[in-house]
């Protein structure tokens, strides 16, 4: 993903030294004009701005907490890329703060395709004013910049969001197993599965943001049916971790009172009674 970023910046005009762990990444960021660095601290002794894209908290301790800001000029923006946890996000904001420093985190969703053209959605925490600063600087590299708020509300948004993406996918592929154990075409059960994904989540998104759960599709319904699925999956002798995992949650909100509400209450009441939930699907 970084290198891709990189090109773009290059494309774009912008004077850039790279380094990376791996040299043969730089080559072709070389070749095309990039300055190649032999060591991190390298990067920062002249730039206005230090774009990082690592691996994860730990590498970003390593590199930009104990590597790059002790060597940054006062003045030097750091603009942060790499999915970390909303405390590192925070500490590496005070720790730029102390030197003297800006820093934005901007961790991007999006595919290495999506990078490469330029496609990538960032997700902007840190000052506002520092944002439309470098504002052309995310723009080379992202073609939606989401203002989140301050420092680690990025990083909380991009962890739900990939949560949410393992969570679908372990999930289409129980759905998957429970269409292929009735003789389903593989290809049919995939197209229909995909579809749905966007389809509710448009369909929800609204009853969710409002709290009104006038029932659609119920809970009592939807319960039923999950247990028929589970029936289906264990006759042909399929197992559905994820199925079972949340029916706990599904039937605690019959016993609240809410089987007659829309599913879409399920949303609502994990979201604001984690806790709660915890205790009932331990």
């Amino acid at each position: 993903m970084g290198s891709r970023m990189a090109a773009r910046l290059l494309e774009a005009g912008f004077a850039l030294t790279v380094w990376d762990r791996e040299p043969r990444t730089m080559v072709a960021l070389t070749a095309a004009g990039a300055r190649g660095a032999s060591e991190p601290a390298e990067i920062v002794r002249d730039a206005d701005i230090v774009i990082t894209m690592l691996w994860d908290d730990e590498v970003a301790e390593a590199i930009v907490e104990r590597t790059l800001i002790p060597a940054a000029r006062e003045g030097t923006t750091f603009i942060e890329m790499t999915t970390l946890s909303p405390a590192m996000q925070i500490r590496l904001a005070a720790a730029a703060d102390a030197r003297g420093c800006s820093f934005l985190e901007a961790p991007v969703t999006g595919s290495k395709e999506a990078a490469a053209n330029g496609e990538l959605t960032a997700l902007v925490g840190g000052p506002p004013e520092l944002l439309e600063r470098h504002r052309d600087v995310l723009e080379a590299m992202a073609s939606k910049i989401l203002y989140v708020g301050p420092n680690g509300s990025s990083g909380a948004l991009k962890l739900g969001n990939n949560q949410l993406i393992a969570l679908l996918a372990a999930a289409w592929g129980e759905a998957l197993a429970t269409a292929l154990a009735g003789g389903v075409d593989r290809r049919l059960a995939l197209d229909m599965y995909a579809s749905t994904f966007s389809r509710v989540a448009m369909m929800k998104a609204p009853t969710v943001l409002e709290r009104d759960f006038s029932p659609h599709f119920t809970v009592d319904a939807l319960l039923k049916d999950m247990h028929a699925a589970l029936r289906t999956a264990d006759a042909a002798g399929r197992y559905l971790p994820v199925l079972r995992a949340v029916l706990p949650i599904f039937e605690a909100a019959v016993r609240d009172g809410d089987g007659a509400q829309d599913f879409s209450i399920i949303v609502d009441r994990i979201s604001s009674d984690a806790p709660v939930l915890e205790e009932v699907t331990r």
